[in-house]
């Protein structure tokens, strides 16, 4: 299978790694791409992980039924940004989600899914990497059944709950960006924070 991989974050290319192994060709690109970047470049598959950018809604038309984004939340739970955080401040499962990509935010069709449970040693960035993990695991697990994929899909039991980029900001600017704070201090910290602003 010949596969895009949609990234940000470089802890997504060890997914690279992963997919050439059992057999799959791989591109990678961590820029905005449109309808134009495809005239030159055919793909099976296209993966978002990690990606900043919205994907071009000609894009998803072309590739409705290849184009998927693995979100690190167990969605319908802690669609947009930092998820990990939002779903330790506001005690949502914990988890990662393969999705079908549409015009909204992580809002397609599940694929599938997998909880990831966090302890109170963890940090926020441990608490990353573990979804980081199981969602890399998620993926080469059911790669091989692509051709089910639509069959296996279900729609999300409620709208959820969404979480935009400045309001990520706002909490991990409370936190000096620390994602070295244990998941047990934090809810603490942030509160003490927000009480310093009254």
């Amino acid at each position: 299978m010949r596969i895009l991989l949609l990234y940000n974050n470089e802890c997504a290319l060890e997914l690279v790694t992963m997919l050439e192994k059992i057999g799959h060709i791989v591109k990678t690109c961590d820029f905005k791409i449109d309808i134009n970047y495809f005239n030159n470049n055919s793909f099976d598959l296209i993966i978002s992980y990690t990606y900043r950018y919205i994907i071009n809604k000609d894009v998803i038309k072309i590739f409705k039924d290849k184009c998927i984004n693995i979100h690190n939340s167990y969605l319908p739970f802690n669609k947009g940004t930092n998820p990990n955080l939002w779903s330790i401040l506001e005690g949502t499962p914990k988890g990662v989600t393969i999705h079908w990509v549409n015009e909204k935010v992580d809002d397609g069709d599940i694929i599938a899914q997998r909880l990831v449970d966090f302890d109170e040693k963890d940090t926020l960035m441990s608490s990353y990497y573990k979804l980081d993990t199981v969602a890399k695991e998620l993926i080469i697990q059911i790669l091989p059944y692509f051709s089910y994929w639509k069959k296996m899909s279900k729609k999300s039991i409620s709208d959820g709950t969404y979480h935009s980029l400045s309001q990520s900001k706002k909490l991990l600017n409370l936190i000096n960006n620390s994602y070295s704070i244990m998941i047990k201090d934090l809810k603490l910290f942030i509160k003490m924070k927000l009480l310093d602003y009254l």
